[in-house]
């Protein structure tokens, strides 16, 4: 596998999963069976042929490779802009903490509430969902955009 292409096509798929992920509006896209990450993994896929020099053969597994590494960028990447937006989840979840009765879950919630705490369990999710659905992505669209190595052979009756 050429890692050059793999590196280009995966970073530029992985950019594109963290920001529609985190876009507003566009993002309610991953409501739908987290569509941007499969949909990044289906990008990698189908860049990768348009950087690799050595012309290999496009399979399903190239496509999962692609997807996993697609997907480990794009969850750094997306926990990066999450960071940069992180007060508005701080506040809210301090919202949250102050309309709650009980004083022990109360101090809780606020203890949560951190920025570096909610960066944390951002992180946690995202390097785990984003390489998931990125693997699946870019396996259907390595078995979808894949190009034979070889003409298919005729079938043994025609022999």
């Amino acid at each position: 596998m050429n890692t050059r292409a793999l590196l280009i096509a995966s970073g530029i798929a992985g950019a594109v999963m963290a920001l529609l992920s985190n876009l507003p509006l566009i993002s309610l896209g991953n409501c739908v069976i987290c569509m941007w990450l499969w949909g990044g993994g289906i990008l990698g896929a189908w860049l990768y042929p348009r950087f690799d020099l050595e012309r290999a053969p496009m399979t399903a597994g190239r496509g999962a490779i692609i997807g996993v590494v697609s997907g480990v960028i794009g969850a750094i990447l997306s926990t990066l802009l999450a960071v940069l937006f992180s007060g508005a989840s701080v506040e809210a979840l301090r919202a949250v903490a102050d309309q709650i009765d009980d004083p022990e879950v109360r101090e809780m919630v606020r203890a949560i509430g951190t920025p570096g705490t909610v960066s944390a369990m951002v992180l946690v999710i995202n390097i785990i969902v984003y390489p998931l659905f990125g693997t699946l992505g870019g396996a259907i669209g390595g078995m979808i955009l894949g190009r034979p190595s070889a003409p298919p052979a005729p079938p043994a009756s025609m022999v």
